[in-house]
């Protein structure tokens, strides 16, 4: 929530303040959010504000420091999606081993041809590689510091 303006060396810029709000609050309103076709597995909802008043006590961090608030669940939302796209990359996978295992070209399963086999192993590898990224950095997220960079690999 803009929380007034400051002068900065790029012009004006406004401040922002995180707050923690309660469902039931007078004024403050939660609807279903839109339908999002490339997370279905995901919900969002609006959040909506009608002169709203909160106690001091509402503040998460520092007056003036939302940014950084969001900014550091942002690293947790990105572990989350990363694990997320991996559980589904593990499906996606098992499927293709099956197919390979059970259909048939010229008298034998497909995953005997080089074609189709080194695909599966690439796919293996990818996903190998993936978690480790997001074993990594959810450790440097848990022990900190992490960086931009540690939490934007594996997702």
């Amino acid at each position: 929530m803009a929380s007034g303006e400051e002068e900065t060396p790029r012009g004006r810029k406004k401040r922002i303040t995180a707050f923690f709000v309660d469902k039931g609050t007078p004024g403050f309103t939660v609807r279903d959010g839109y339908r999002n076709v490339s997370h279905r597995g995901y919900t969002n909802q609006i959040l909506e504000f009608d002169n709203v008043r909160l106690p001091a006590t509402a503040v998460l961090g520092e007056p003036h420091q939302g940014f950084e608030v969001a900014n550091r669940w942002l690293g947790a939302t990105r572990l989350h999606v990363a694990a997320t796209c991996l559980g589904r990359a593990e499906r996606a996978f098992a499927a293709a081993v099956e197919c390979a295992a059970s259909r048939r070209q010229f008298g034998q399963p497909i995953g005997r041809f080089q074609g189709v086999s080194f695909k599966l192993a690439d796919m293996a590898t990818e996903m190998q590689a993936a978690e480790l990224l997001l074993w990594h950095a959810a450790w440097k997220y848990n022990r900190g510091p992490a960086t931009d960079a540690n939490l934007a690999m594996p997702s």
